[in-house]
């Protein structure tokens, strides 16, 4: 199968650079898949998981915040807010997150408070998710 290019890029750090030969987002709309040779594109990412195969054809996934990325036939590049393996997630750390955010959306007075509030929520869910053991009920 043919490779392209993958760059992840967060604010702090280059997180990813190296051949990928498929790539599978989420988007607010569902899962795009992309294949070297895709057509150009720029699409928002939501909040969520992705995962990559590499040129060696090991997979890889990742859970990010939201982002866009740049498709054209032989690169993408993702630039996202924060990016991490599932295995660097403090699970203990989300769950506590999840109870703050859900203590806050209770308490939320304003409209961006609630919004606030959930992006957190959602964010600690998505952390929790990811995370390996999935010992922790949501």
């Amino acid at each position: 199968m043919k490779l392209f290019e993958l760059q992840i890029m967060t604010p702090e750090k280059e997180f990813y650079s190296g051949e990928a030969e498929t790539l599978t987002v989420t988007l607010p709309d569902g899962q795009l898949t992309v294949l070297a040779g895709h057509a150009p594109m720029v699409a928002v990412l939501a909040m969520g998981e992705f995962r990559f195969k590499m040129a060696d054809g090991r997979w890889t996934e990742c859970v990010n915040t939201a982002g866009f990325m740049e498709v054209r036939p032989d690169k993408v590049v993702m630039f996202l807010l924060s990016c991490e393996y599932p295995e660097e997630i403090d699970a203990e750390r989300a769950k506590a997150a999840l109870k703050r955010a859900q203590e806050r959306l209770q308490d939320s007075k304003t409209k961006r408070e609630h919004e606030l509030a959930r992006a957190a929520m959602t964010r600690a869910m998505v952390r929790l998710r990811a995370t390996k053991s999935r010992k922790y009920k949501i």
